[in-house]
């Protein structure tokens, strides 16, 4: 905020600095006339400010306040000095609004302070005395002043006092006038709107108030008058269109709002509840708009009428570009972001659909809202699509493709420093009278110009802006050009010569989104943070170059048309940029190698003859476990995913259980908050540590590598690797209040290793694997790359140092450090430079006992001047940052030290299964000159499962949470020495998961482990372990078999669990009792790895298969094996399923149990367990394909729950179906065609609903009877496991070594 004294010889402002702390600045206004401006006095304060007053008398001194504090302040001797004001606990609580000053003869400063409170309560203060004096209550009826009901308080939300009056606003809209003692109202109005503010004029006749709508309004107290001075949008402009006298606007706040040209004046205000507009385009007859919105919705408005005539069709997302065709009176195109243009035709009110056309437009918000553009005569449209790299003329007539220009293949002019794949930003036509043509503005900063017949490249011409171009259009007659970047706009001759410098004017502060001419030419609309009208101004005469002189001597010349900008501001200045025309704009990083000090005049040139040999460099893949390493995937994502609209969805991803070992950094704790977030392949868990609730950031393809939190908790960004060989890597920015993905980035062509927000948060650094080690800087005001880079060795560890802004290191192989320095340009943050810096690293630290070079894996700032840095070997070092030396190393550990983190005097260091505290006093106060060194010792020392490859602690490092490789994240205390486990998962791919009775669930992996598992708590109850041994299967016995193993019954309030059996690759199998948590005993049925394993319905019988095809009946009470099966052999058992006969054709034997092989058979049986008989039913052969048996896909069968007579199956066959077919009947009765071969599969209780596994990660949710499906994505890998509950409310889903439970909203 600001405010000036009434002399006008000094200003007062309020604000924030870099670190965020309240400032209080007062400036000396005397000499500014001159072009000097001094600072009188500044001072930080730790109370909060939300209103401040000069003295009238005395410009040396002024008042704050805040929501429960009153400061006095007083320049003296260069600096301001505060004292407080004491405050009533009334005054304290009710909360402060405002402050103010009345001149006054009853106090020797000859002022008094008055203070309003939202409870309707003035305060009075004596500034001399720094006490309160009075305290008065305000009421809404004079009559009621003396009464204390508190229903008649007024909740005052801003005071201003002249010499006679007082003036406040309140929260019920109404500006009051005060007598000076407040006994009664002079003048009461009623506003629809809050009220921000009021100031009396000079004279104390007029006041001035502001509304929460964005109008400004003056009171006349002398005449009672009350006249609208403006009206303005509360947010950001978003678009705007010109129609003859007519200007409209949309804006993020929700409105639409119809101005006059000629009197700069509002119209009408259009408003629908709960959208944003975002695109505006006029009929030619003035009479109507349309309006696209960001839910997609597009709404045709009259003016005349001032209400909404038509809705037309809704697209899935923001409209990004919208626009009637001038000289077809009836035609509207506008498109989503996700490239579907509409054509709509008119007659009269009524709009007709013509075409609707996918995939047209390239899919990226920031093309809106000028993604679509028109030709003059409306006779043609053009856009960027269907790919960035191209641009599409269409007609209009029925959207055509007329013409398609590849703007990347277009060749850079020699010397340029941009890359040679470039893409199209924004589009225009420039129309003349003897041209027809294509603008094309494109991210390498070139502006292109087209024929638009025959897309022949006329002229090009570049850099035009140093960022993005925001809009380009041509004036009327075609001579000249027009863009807006880098919050200007500049004036261009429409032949684009190199030598013809540009008109730059500014006067916008941020984002400019549109330019518009009026119908003249005259005058041009430019909008975003607010609109500006200028007068376009020619010139009388075009001068012409000379071809001769520019040959001799290439002058620059300027554009001979001018802008003024009228009504809305009086001047603009007009920026001199000829000294920088041929400023080289490519990042400039420096290098210089074992030279002190660090300085970025030493390195420019070291450079230029060193990145483009860094930047192709292949290297082998880092030895250090501290490189993230993407773990083996067998599939991707699937290309056609049919999901479900809104509020339709079958399934609602409940829970993940699991953490992800393999990333490295991917867990957040913020001690402050409470804000735990952890990774389990490509989904972000946020958990809250009090209930244990999840909630879920899901937009990545593929598993995530690292987080990185801002230090203010509101935003996350989450990287992963590519999903392909042409596809970038993804970083998605997430808002931590609403959850949602603001947007996503993607630079990377490989996986992100590191990332980290600096001391301030306004940048983020990222940084590429070994395969491609690029170091990005990006600004987070628009997540836009300020600074890039590659790194000359593969990176395990970036971060910036949290002591010095714009300073960062990176560590990695080969015993490689750098030290980074990034130089802002304040006036052009797009031409910042960076300089590095790499020390000599000592020989004692670079090589090993073995004389092998080690690597440097971890680091961590421990002071403003000390570094802590670990190696593969583990060791400690500590350097000085100020001179880059190394001060002191010490053996730490024998293995690799993953991670490192300290405050001050204490260290932690995580290695393999162990997390150490040092006591480190006495090592912040060295330097490279001390000559004792103090001792370092171990305070607390932990052993864990597996290497520490991340750690977060509080401030005082006595409670964090650490996470190892082997998917298990702990609760450490190091006060109390304890370690508790938070959450686990498996080391490898889950092979197997069947549901426990009660709230529980078992699970089986490639790890050799079997758990056990509480849905509800997603805590690890047990656990079985076989080293050495891979197991393939589980299942779990009936609940009724005490008397049957002849073990006793459970009581009624003892829970039992049945047996466990599992299957493992050396063809054996174990039971376990799950109540002694032992293993009971270990069969050897098969030579062969078992595949699957099934108990019997009645549970006395064990049948396995191999992958052989061998099947076996075991007795799980004997373990002798009672039958061999080798009907199926040659094939893989993929598939057994047991259950009670419903039907009398299974011979009257009570039990039915089938199995599937891989090349497509099932064979059925029937069988009477504790009477040894055990008969084929049936054997079908389904057709399957020539490599069926060489297919990695199972075949899957299984009874319906409800009958048994009824199999569903599905299998690599020549269709891709599940397939329901009916013993009774001997044939298929039903086929359900599938998008995608099946890796799993479970049917429902009620046998209505049948859930998938996919190889394209999909979980896929059927409905038998409608045949109808909808896909679900949240797994990194191939679903090799689902399972419904016994009561079908919910399905887990097993993937990689991921786990998710999903609760089914389909029953």
């Amino acid at each position: 905020m600001l405010e000036f004294s009434v002399c006008g010889r000094s200003l007062c402002g309020i604000g924030k600095d870099a670190k965020g702390q309240n400032m209080i600045v007062v400036w000396n206004l005397t000499e500014v006339e001159r072009g000097m401006l001094t600072v009188t006095a500044k001072a930080h304060t730790d109370v909060d400010v939300i209103a401040a007053a000069l003295d009238p008398v005395d410009s040396a001194r002024l008042v704050t306040c805040g929501h429960d504090n009153v400061q006095l302040w007083r320049v003296r001797d260069g600096s301001l000095r505060c004292c407080s004001v004491s405050l009533r606990g009334g005054q304290k609580r009710a909360g402060i609004s405002d402050v103010c000053y009345k001149t006054t003869k009853e106090t020797a400063a000859g002022v008094t302070i008055y203070v309003s409170c939202l409870s309707g309560e003035v305060v009075r203060i004596d500034p001399d005395l720094a006490a309160v004096t009075s305290v008065q209550s305000l009421r809404s009826d004079p009559s009621l002043v003396e009464s204390r009901r508190p229903s008649s308080c007024i909740s005052i939300t801003a005071m201003a006092a002249s010499a006679s009056l007082f003036a406040t606003t309140s929260t019920d809209g109404f500006l009051r006038f005060w007598m000076p003692d407040f006994s009664r109202v002079l003048i009461e109005v009623e506003h629809e709107e809050p009220l921000l503010q009021v100031v009396f004029t000079q004279d104390g006749h007029r006041a001035l108030v502001s509304t929460a709508v964005g109008s400004l309004a003056i009171v006349d107290v002398a005449t009672d008058s009350y006249r609208t001075l403006l009206r303005a949008h509360t947010d950001e402009v978003l678009d705007m269109a010109v129609s003859e006298d007519l200007l409209g606007t949309v804006s993020a706040d929700g409105t639409i709002r119809i101005w006059s040209l000629e009197t700069s004046q509002q119209l009408y205000d259009f408003s629908i509840s709960g959208e944003v507009p975002c695109n505006i385009s006029f009929r030619s007859s003035s009479s109507e708009f349309a309006c696209g919105f960001l839910s997609g919705r597009v709404t045709v408005f009259s003016v005349p009428q001032a209400k909404a005539l038509t809705e037309l069709k809704q697209l899935r997302g923001q409209i990004t570009g919208l626009a009637y065709c001038a000289g077809h009176e009836g035609t509207l195109c506008y498109c989503d972001q996700f490239g579907t243009i509409t054509l709509y035709r008119t007659s009269g009110t009524g709009y007709r659909l013509i075409r609707g056309l996918p995939n047209a437009v390239y899919r990226h918000l920031e093309l809106a809202p000028n993604a679509l553009v028109v030709s003059r005569n409306g006779s043609h449209i053009a856009c960027v699509g269907p790919s960035e790299y191209v641009v599409t003329v269409m007609d209009t007539a029925a959207l055509n493709e007329v013409l398609r220009i590849d703007v990347s293949s277009v060749k850079l002019p020699s010397g340029a420093p941009y890359p040679a794949l470039d893409t199209a930003q924004q589009v225009a036509f420039l129309t003349s009278a003897a041209s027809h043509e294509l603008l094309v503005a494109t991210s390498g900063s070139r502006l292109l110009r087209f024929d638009a017949w025959s897309g022949k490249l006329l002229a090009q011409l570049q850099p035009v802006h140093t960022g993005a171009c925001t809009a380009v259009i041509a004036s009327v007659d075609g001579r000249y050009v027009l863009t807006a970047g880098d919050n200007c706009i500049k004036v261009w001759d429409s032949s684009l010569r190199t030598n013809v410098i540009p008109q730059m004017f500014i006067g916008h502060s941020s984002r400019i989104n549109s330019l518009c001419f009026t119908a003249d030419g005259a005058s041009l609309v430019s909008a975003g943070d607010s609109v500006f009208y200028w007068s376009f101004v020619r010139s009388r005469e075009q001068k012409s170059l000379d071809s001769n002189d520019v040959y001799r001597k290439p002058e620059l010349q300027s554009n001979a048309a001018s802008l003024s900008v009228h009504h809305l501001i009086d001047d603009i200045p007009c920026r001199d940029i000829s000294t920088s025309l041929n400023t080289r704009t490519a990042e400039l990083i420096t290098r210089q190698g074992n030279q002190r000090p660090v300085t970025p005049q030493n390195f420019r040139q070291a450079f230029e003859q060193k990145e483009e040999k860094e930047e192709g460099k292949q290297f082998s893949v880092p030895k250090a476990k501290k490189h993230f390493k993407k773990a083996m995937k067998q599939s991707s994502l699937a290309q056609r995913r049919y999901t479900a609209l809104a509020g339709q969805a079958g399934l609602k991803l409940n829970s993940v259980i699991g953490f992800n070992g393999n990333s490295r950094n991917n867990v957040v704790w913020h001690p402050e908050t409470g804000l735990f977030i952890y990774t389990s392949g490509c989904v972000a868990i946020v958990e809250d540590l009090k209930d244990g609730t999840q909630r879920h950031l899901m937009g990545h393809v593929e598993e995530i590598s690292t987080l990185a939190l801002q230090h203010d908790c509101q935003v996350l960004v989450s990287a992963s690797g590519s999903s392909g060989a042409a596809a970038c890597s993804q970083m998605c920015v997430w808002d931590m209040q609403s959850l949602a993905c603001r947007t996503v980035l993607s630079q990377h062509r490989t996986d992100v290793q590191s990332l980290d927000f600096c001391l301030d948060d306004r940048f983020l650094l990222s940084v590429g694997n070994y395969q491609d080690p690029k170091i990005i800087i990006w600004s987070t005001y628009d997540w836009t790359v300020t600074m890039t880079t590659h790194a000359s060795y593969p990176v395990h560890t970036a971060l910036w140092n949290p002591f010095r802004s714009c300073e960062f290191m990176t560590v990695g192989e080969q015993g490689r450090m750098t030290f980074w320095l990034l130089e802002e340009n304040h006036s052009n943050r797009t031409l910042a430079q960076l300089s590095m810096h790499e020390p000599d690293v000592p020989d004692e630290l670079l090589y090993n006992k073995l004389g092998n070079v080690v690597h440097f894996t971890s680091a961590c700032y421990i002071s403003d001047k000390h570094l802590c840095l670990g190696t593969s070997s583990g060791r400690l070092a500590l350097w000085d940052t100020t001179t880059n030396i190394c001060i002191m190393h010490w053996i730490a550990d024998e293995s690799e030290i993953g991670v490192i983190t300290g405050r001050s005097e204490r260290l932690v260091t995580g290695s393999q299964n162990r997390l150490c505290l040092w006591d480190a006093a006495g090592l912040t106060q060295l330097s490279d000159s001390s000559q004792t060194l103090p001792k370092v010792a171990v305070s607390g020392d932990m052993e864990l499962e597996g290497y520490v490859t991340t750690a977060n602690f509080d401030s005082a490092l006595v409670m964090g949470i650490v996470g190892t490789d082997t998917g298990t994240l702990w609760y450490i205390n190091w006060s109390e020495n304890v370690h508790i486990r938070l959450v686990s998962s498996h080391r490898d791919k889950v092979t197997a998961l069947v549901r426990c009775p009660g709230n529980g669930f078992i699970t089986s992996s490639k790890d050799g482990s079997i758990r056990v598992w509480t849905l509800a708590s997603r805590e690890l109850t047990m656990q079985f372990e076989v080293a050495g041994q891979s197991c393939n299967c589980i299942s779990l016995s009936p609940v009724n078999l005490d008397s049957v193993l002849m073990r006793p019954s459970p009581s009624k309030t003892q829970k039992w669990f049945p047996l466990l059996v599992a299957g493992y690759d050396n063809g054996s199998l174990r039971i376990f009792d799950l109540n002694k948590v032992e293993m009971i005993k270990k069969l050897v049925p098969h030579v062969a790895s078992v595949t699957v394993v099934m108990f019997s319905d009645d549970g006395q019988a064990i049948i396995s298969g191999t992958c052989k095809g061998n099947i076996a009946i075991s007795s799980p009470l004997t373990g002798i094996v009672i039958k061999h099966i080798n009907g199926q052999r040659g094939a893989a058992i993929t598939s057994i399923d047991c259950m009670a006969a419903s039907s009398a054709q299974f011979s009257n034997l009570p039990s039915v149990w089938l199995a599937a092989s891989r090349d497509q058979r099932v064979s059925v049986w029937a069988a009477d367990w504790p009477h040894d008989k055990c008969k084929l039913v049936d054997w079908l052969s389904f057709p399957s394909l020539a490599d069926a048996e060489d297919a990695h896909f199972p075949s899957l069968a299984f009874f319906s729950p409800v009958d048994s007579s009824l199999i569903f199956y599905t299998g690599y066959g020549i269709q891709k179906a599940i397939q329901l077919y009916s013993l009774q009947q001997q044939q298929v009765v039903k086929s359900i065609a599938l998008t995608d071969w099946a890796y799993s599969m479970d049917v429902s209780p009620n046998g209505n609903l049948i859930v998938c596994g996919t190889e394209g990660r999909l979980v896929k949710l059927i409905d038998v009877v409608e045949e109808s499906f909808q896909d679900f994505t949240a797994h990194s890998d191939n679903v090799q496991c689902v399972s419904f509950s016994p009561d079908g409310t919910d399905i887990l889903s097993a993937a990689s070594n991921e786990v998710h439970q999903w609760h089914a909203l389909l029953l």
